[in-house]
């Protein structure tokens, strides 16, 4: 069962920046999208993690452009995929070598 993410959100009037997190406690670095949009990226993970909207008031916005915001996400998620792909082997060696030599002692 596909499991959603525990997506939350904060406006702060005093700022006008709107927080939207993805529900993770991963310490992240911020990617500018387009000057307004900032995309929170998990420091270890490199996964989305969170959005910032900085001044929706002020720049009288009543939308964004999502697409750019996923499509950046999706991006993120593919990469971190490849990088897992690409270690795979290495990691399966490394486990079967460990856990013989753990049999062995």
């Amino acid at each position: 069962m596909e499991e959603k993410m525990n997506i939350t959100h904060h406006y702060d009037e005093e700022a006008d920046i709107l927080y939207i997190d993805f529900g993770s406690n991963e310490p992240c670095f911020t990617e500018d999208i387009d000057g307004v949009v900032m995309l929170e990226i998990g420091w270890f993970s490199k996964l989305p993690r969170g959005i910032k909207v900085i001044g929706p008031k002020a720049h009288h916005m009543k939308s964004f452009n999502f697409q750019l915001i996923i499509r950046k996400c999706r991006d993120l998620l593919r990469n971190q995929a490849k990088q897992i792909e690409n270690q795979e082997s290495y990691l399966q060696e490394f486990l079967k070598n460990k856990f013989k030599e753990l049999a062995l002692s």
